[in-house]
């Protein structure tokens, strides 16, 4: 990067920084974009210029911002013959891995022409700058998996084995000298509904209706193999119980040394998802919650979650900061502030003018940019779907 592009984004984060200050702000434009029918997901690339859209049928599309008109590049949706697949149930997330290379995760399930649910997790490696889409791994669970979560190189995904509740922890190859591995954490037969979350390469958080459980991640072994040694119940390295909070060792005096900063998952919040944030390690301060009744995007530190869909209301966001580093760090000090930012504090977004649903959200904090997958209220029961795109500077 040139000293002028530094500069360029120092300007950009300190733009971006004042304005998460103000109790309510509104984008500097938005513009709607029409893709037809069958929008299943919408993801904004790290810097903000590509789009990478998933179709009901499975078919994944590149698009420049600048031009919507026409895919850069089309993944078409691997041919299963007479498998019944479920749209419904379709998903994609995407992430960097350890060398700063952005990959996306794509969910597909369907049921074999013998009766047998499967779910592939199709991982795939985005290239923009060259329009290029890579496979680089297929992984098949058996039946459909409650949770999955992709970040750095790792791929974890919740699955059932006879009675139990088992995490596949895999390693994704970038390239050929690159050996896909894999590891497994066995939960029991306990965890119907739970998160995961993956802290780093040897943390792995598992949220449930009662609690938090940490795990430290097994040794990494060739595929087939590992799965014969987790026969045993794995044992969490700390738990936070959510009815006895202070019993125990806590999470945060379990965790890697680099990890000093507030994490984030998600919990079932009585009947609803929610966005849990960790205090700092080491202070007295309590989780804060966030409950969204609409979708959720994370980015590197701020979340930003809709809020419910209310009839003749126009649509209204909400940014808050979910992850964040210690307090007096080198990063809030260039920012000229000497505290970590409040994840209680959140600022509303609002879309005037724009009334309905949003059924997807994805948003890039480097650009500032975010993108939405968008019902407007007279659609609302048809199958017509608009993409917004929102310029937050």
């Amino acid at each position: 990067m040139s000293a002028s592009e530094l500069r360029q984004k120092a300007v950009l984060i300190t733009r971006l920084d004042s304005l998460w200050s103000l109790e309510t702000v509104r984008p500097v434009t938005i513009s709607t974009h029409s893709l037809g029918v069958g929008i299943c997901r919408a993801l904004i690339l790290p810097g903000g210029e590509f789009i990478l859209i998933l179709i009901e049928d499975g078919t994944l599309q590149l698009y420049r911002y600048q031009d919507m008109s026409i895919p850069l590049v089309t993944v078409p949706h691997p041919d299963r013959g007479s498998c019944r697949r479920f749209p419904d149930f379709s998903d994609m997330r995407r992430t960097c891995n350890t060398r700063g290379e952005t990959w996306a995760v794509i969910v597909d399930c369907y049921v074999t022409p013998e009766g047998n649910e499967r779910t592939d997790y199709r991982a795939y490696l985005i290239d923009a700058s060259s329009a290029s889409i890579r496979l680089l791994t297929i992984v098949t669970t058996p039946h459909y998996s409650p949770d999955y979560h992709a970040t750095g190189d790792i791929l974890a995904i919740i699955i059932k084995e006879g009675n139990n509740y088992l995490i596949n922890i895999r390693k994704i190859p970038f390239s050929a000298d690159m050996m896909e591995e894999e590891a497994f954490l066995n939960l029991g037969h306990t965890f119907p509904t739970s998160f995961t979350t993956v802290l780093c390469p040897h943390m792995i958080l598992v949220s449930t209706l009662s609690s938090l459980d940490l795990y430290q991640t097994p040794e990494f072994m060739p595929l087939g193999s590992s799965i014969k040694s987790c026969s045993n119940l794995s044992t969490p390295i700390a738990i936070h119980d959510f009815t006895k909070p202070n019993q125990g060792k806590l999470i945060w005096n379990a965790l890697c040394p680099h990890l000093d900063g507030r994490f984030w998952c998600y919990i079932f919040s009585e009947v609803e998802e929610a966005l849990l944030i960790s205090p700092l390690p080491g202070s007295d301060d309590d989780f804060v919650r966030h409950v969204f009744d609409g979708p959720c995007s994370t980015d590197s530190s701020r979340a930003i979650g809709c809020r419910d869909t209310v009839e003749f209301q126009h649509i209204e966001l909400l940014c808050f900061s979910a992850s964040t580093y210690h307090d007096a760090s080198t990063g809030y000090m260039r920012l000229g502030r000497t505290q970590a930012p409040d994840p209680s504090r959140s600022v509303s977004i609002q879309l005037l003018g724009y009334y309905g649903h949003v059924e997807d959200l994805s948003w890039d904090e480097e650009s500032g940019r975010i993108c939405a997958i968008y019902n407007p209220v007279d659609e609302y029961y048809g199958s017509s779907s608009s993409l917004l795109m929102i310029d937050m500077i």
